[in-house]
């Protein structure tokens, strides 16, 4: 289910208020005045965090450089690139496709690519 995905049209939507807060951890060496507290920020400030990548909000002009002298040369080829599993690669297509959508990465036309490295497919700890 993604109709809490609101942050754009409805912040503070009462679904999306709950899943910010079921996503986040108050230490519990607060008292319950102050973790009510903390809790009354976040549903107060809850158009400032995102549920999905998609909900990221970019920046207008923001772009990031690396200035990189124009006689270096970077690798092209991965020499040891550990084989992919289906799911890994899958994982890793949908990751792509949904950063692509969310303007946050741009695809880029093979004879342009100026260097590669390894991918490394590291699962979180919950």
């Amino acid at each position: 289910d993604t109709s809490f995905f609101t942050r754009a049209t409805n912040p503070h939507n009462p679904r999306r208020v709950a899943e910010i807060l079921k996503n986040i951890s108050v230490g519990t060496d607060l008292s319950n005045e102050q973790r009510g507290r903390v809790y009354d920020l976040l549903s107060k400030f809850a158009d400032c965090f995102a549920l999905s990548v998609r909900e990221v909000l970019p920046i207008p002009g923001a772009e990031h450089r690396m200035h990189i002298p124009p006689d270096v040369v970077f690798p092209k080829k991965i020499p040891h690139q550990r084989q992919l599993t289906e799911a890994q690669r899958t994982y890793l297509s949908n990751t792509i496709d949904e950063l692509v959508k969310a303007d946050i990465i741009e695809p880029i036309r093979p004879e342009d690519i100026k260097c590669v490295s390894p991918i490394t497919l590291a699962q979180k700890v919950h």
